[in-house]
């Protein structure tokens, strides 16, 4: 038995037809970035104390005032955004090293020490020195510093 279908008037034309597949395909493109865009990145950042031969690459004398952290970004939840077609790339994680003066009352950050990525704009650097600097009163190990990186507003997460 064969299958017929009901007699729907005169064919479509080429010119028909290519503009409904251009409108299904824009349809599914607008989707798909629904999709990804559902997800958010979430970052954790943290800023830790280097420390035995991770701390020797930077010729830093062990009875010196000078410490090596690392300041470290990564992306907590890279499964739930490859679900909904995230690409694996497009949130790196990364980091930088900088070395600290912990001879001042308040520690200070001397300079970042090698390549790195940023996940800010320039004009917000200081702002999060600062901040970096008083947590380390607290917290001369280092610690979890998200807070401060996201609330930059430059942040380019």
């Amino acid at each position: 038995m064969q299958n017929f279908q009901a007699y729907e008037g005169p064919p479509k034309s080429i010119k028909q037809l290519e503009a409904e597949l251009l409108a299904a395909r824009k349809a599914e493109e607008e989707a798909h970035k629904a999709r990804q865009q559902s997800v958010k990145p979430v970052w954790k950042f943290t800023f830790t104390l280097r420390a035995g031969k991770e701390a020797s690459w930077f010729c830093i004398r062990k009875d010196s005032c000078v410490k090596a952290y690392y300041l470290h970004g990564a992306v907590v939840n890279r499964a739930e955004l490859a679900a909904v077609g995230n690409m694996p790339g497009r949130h790196e994680d990364g980091g930088m090293t900088y070395l600290v003066n912990t001879a001042t009352p308040t520690p200070k950050i001397i300079k970042a020490d090698g390549g790195g990525r940023y996940f800010w704009r320039d004009h917000d650097l200081e702002f999060l020195l600062k901040d970096i600097e008083e947590f380390l009163l607290t917290n001369p190990e280092g610690g979890d510093i998200t807070p401060f990186v996201i609330a930059l507003p430059s942040f380019v997460g």
